[in-house]
């Protein structure tokens, strides 16, 4: 179980103008269009929490999602402030369908239920919105979005897909989803000490002077460095690769263009390219104690751990924002 983490704006929508990006603290003032009048309209929100209530409260019913054979559906839970930011919690019941299959009871081993092809197996998932309070002349254009995650299963795609549909039929807004900050989820990698290998690679040029001539190559040349010890050094190493995809590591008087950590995450290893951070997200490994015995998650310790986390990351990207 873990919590995966984004940055999040809302822009105009195909805006001939130059780019627009909404301060999510301040009022939004609208125009749509009202299918049942035929004619368009002015709608006021106090803040971009409205805009994500009003998108929660569209999707209470189950909605048939047939094109990638999905039932979704939302309900609010929780809406409150911390100190530097304001958060709302809502929970995304989501699951496939479209195949058949038995359910089976580990402990007697038998079928206690057969599946149809329309039915689904839906999940409870939490995700939560937080925007950073204003300060000064500093007004919040970026916020966080944390979806859960149960082992390979999440919303994360259902869910900002059905965002974004909303957010642009009824109101023109872009919702753009980003990834945070490499450096930061370089610097949570540092000091939570998960990196355990790095993997260096670079091509190997032919001895004979006349290959090198027409760029023949005799494969690649590979070092891994482990056991490791990350220090200041490295560190300084490993950044400066991740700040472009064409920057070098350096290592016995050798420079290597492909970089990769193997670092561990939760229960499991991942290989992450040092040349592709802007495509990753931060994940967070959730703590079995906010598991319950009967395998959903106890909402109040998951709230104190995501605001734990959410105030974190805002010390950390303030200045991103």
């Amino acid at each position: 179980m873990s919590l995966r983490a984004y940055s999040f704006s809302l822009k105009q929508w195909r805006s001939q103008k130059i780019e627009k990006i909404y301060n999510l603290n301040s009022k939004f003032c609208l125009s749509y269009y009202d299918e049942e009048k035929k004619q368009t309209g002015i709608i006021e929100y106090d803040n971009a929490f409205d805009l994500f209530k009003e998108f929660i409260s569209r999707n209470t019913i189950v909605d048939d999602k047939i094109e990638n054979h999905s039932l979704f559906r939302c309900e609010l839970d929780t809406l409150g402030n911390a100190d530097k930011f304001q958060y709302l919690v809502f929970s995304v019941y989501s699951g496939y369908y479209g195949y058949s299959s038995s359910l089976i009871d580990r402990k007697t081993k038998t079928e206690v239920h057969k599946k149809t092809r329309d039915q689904a197996d839906v999940q409870r998932f939490l995700v939560a919105v937080v925007i950073p309070t204003d300060s000064g002349t500093q007004k919040a254009k970026r916020g966080l979005m944390f979806f859960q995650e149960i082992g390979v299963f999440g919303v994360k795609i259902i869910t900002t897909k059905a965002m974004q549909s909303f957010f642009s039929e009824k109101f023109s807004i872009s919702l753009k989803l980003q990834n945070l900050a490499p450096d930061f989820y370089l610097k949570k990698l540092f000091e939570n000490g998960l990196i355990q290998k790095i993997r260096l690679s670079r091509a190997r040029n032919s001895a004979d002077a006349s290959d090198r001539l027409y760029g023949i190559e005799y494969g690649r040349e590979e070092q891994t460095l482990t056991p490791l010890k990350v220090t200041n050094e490295l560190k300084r190493a490993l950044r400066h690769v991740s700040q472009s995809q064409y920057n070098y590591f350096s290592f016995d008087g050798r420079d290597y263009d492909d970089v990769k950590m193997v670092v561990k995450i939760g229960n499991r290893s991942r290989t992450i390219n040092l040349h592709g951070l802007d495509d990753l997200s931060i994940e967070e490994a959730l703590p079995q104690e906010l598991l319950l015995s009967d395998g959903t998650i106890a909402f109040d310790e998951f709230l104190s751990y995501l605001l734990e986390v959410a105030t974190e990351y805002l010390e950390h990207l303030l200045t991103s924002f």
